[in-house]
């Protein structure tokens, strides 16, 4: 399922992650997201745990694969 609401970018080029996807990712104050561009547009990514994203070292082409992937999976279930 899409979740989809507006967010008003402040002008200081912030936005606010609804709350309903903050718990749903397990996202807090302080935590780390990764904001990725594709083809399709802006991604955030929630990152757990900034140390072990460091660890797992995962590098912009394996994230936009995964990110396809799933992307991919989204369309086939809307189907």
């Amino acid at each position: 399922m899409i979740f989809e609401k507006k967010v008003k970018v402040t002008n200081h080029g912030m936005i606010s992650i609804p709350a309903a996807l903050r718990d749903k990712y397990n996202i807090h104050d302080g935590d780390y997201v990764s904001i990725i561009e594709d083809e399709y547009g802006l991604k955030i990514i929630p990152i757990e745990n900034i140390e072990e994203f460091r660890k797992k070292s995962i590098s912009a082409e394996k994230m936009l694969e995964i990110m396809r992937e799933s992307r991919n999976e989204d369309l086939q279930a809307d189907r």
